[in-house]
């Protein structure tokens, strides 16, 4: 009782029972095979998708030379402005022309050394202060007076734009007006080589 029926004959004999080895290794291709070929996929592998690689950080002293590399190119472009200012400053300098301040009139025109007029009609050439007699002191001192009137109503009333310094506007001068006597050069011989700088008055700030 419990014994199973002999085979009939000329059927095929059943296969032999596998073994657990035989079991695990048909479970193991199987599961490979759904997790699209290449082995098991580590736990929620999502169907053998793999994860991206993770970022790697710069090193230190990479971030250092970046940092600079910008820096350096931040300013190269300050520079530009900054050089084409100066320039511009450099040749505004230059030009001959006469500053007229509150305190002192100065005649500057390159190589020749500075003129200064004071208010009392005296005359310095380089800070050194030049003898004169008095009717050339009074020359000086009603020209210094005619070039704070003009200086005062070109601040107050001009609207010429500054020199590149933006220290100076050019001074207006109305015809008739001229603050110097046309034989000054005559009169004081030290004002002989700076005729191109009268012609070039500015008013200072």
């Amino acid at each position: 009782a419990g014994a199973s029926p002999p085979p009939e004959a000329g059927a095929p004999a059943p296969p032999p029972e596998s073994t657990p080895r035989e079991r695990r290794a048909r479970s193991d291709i199987g599961d490979a095979q759904k997790g699209g070929g290449g082995g098991r996929g580590p736990p929620g592998g999502g169907g053998g998708k793999t994860a991206p690689p993770p970022a790697v950080p710069l090193h230190p002293a990479m971030n250092k030379l970046l940092l600079s590399l910008l820096l350096a190119c931040i300013a190269a472009v300050a520079g530009c402005g900054d050089r084409e200012q100066y320039t511009a400053h450099r040749a505004e300098r230059s030009k001959p022309k006469m500053e007229v301040g509150a305190n002192m009139v100065s005649v500057r025109r390159a190589p020749y050394p500075n003129l200064d007029i004071l208010p009392d009609g005296r005359l310095r050439v380089d800070d050194i202060e030049i003898p004169l007699d008095e009717a050339q002191r009074a020359l000086l001192r009603t020209s210094f007076v005619k070039l704070q009137i003009l200086r005062q109503n070109t601040l107050t009333e001009s609207t010429a734009p500054a020199d590149a310094s933006g220290r100076t506007i050019p001074l207006d001068v109305p015809a008739g007006e001229a603050p110097f006597p046309p034989d000054l050069a005559e009169r004081i011989p030290e004002f002989k080589q700076y005729g191109e700088a009268l012609a070039n008055p500015r008013a200072l700030r």
